[in-house]
């Protein structure tokens, strides 16, 4: 972008703009951009479109009806949420910073719980205490 400036003698003089402001700029552009990444965090919603937002409102509204913890990763747990009819959803968060985020949230397979559980129990173990 250039902004005009006209010296004494009347001719126009171009001048482009400071660094600073072109880099503010693209600051305010990534927030806005960041603010509006959904729920499910940008994997689960570029991977699994609105399914991760309804797994994971899902989980907030009705709590998880089971929760496991990751053999891996610390601080990393699976919950296991009823969906609409018979299907259930996997959300997986982590203590990330001391801060809660969603990692991903999906439906495995063909919804049922058992496949749910199954596919649970291939990286994660039953966990019935409270969130650390």
């Amino acid at each position: 972008m250039l902004i005009s400036t006209a010296p004494r003698g009347g001719a126009v003089m171009p001048r482009a703009l400071p660094a600073a402001i072109l880099l503010a700029l693209a600051a305010i552009i990534f927030s806005f951009i960041a603010a509006m990444q959904p729920a499910a965090s940008k994997h689960g919603w570029l991977r699994h479109g609105e399914v991760a937002d309804q797994v994971v409102h899902a989980c907030k509204e009705n709590g998880p009806m089971m929760r496991w913890k990751s053999l891996v990763e610390k601080n990393r747990f699976y919950e296991i949420c009823k969906l609409d009819g018979e299907q259930y959803g996997l959300r997986i968060i982590q203590k990330i910073n001391g801060v809660w985020e969603d990692i991903t949230a999906f439906i495995p397979g063909d919804g049922k719980l058992s496949t749910v559980v199954k596919y649970a129990a291939q990286s994660a173990t039953r966990f019935t205490g409270t969130l650390p």
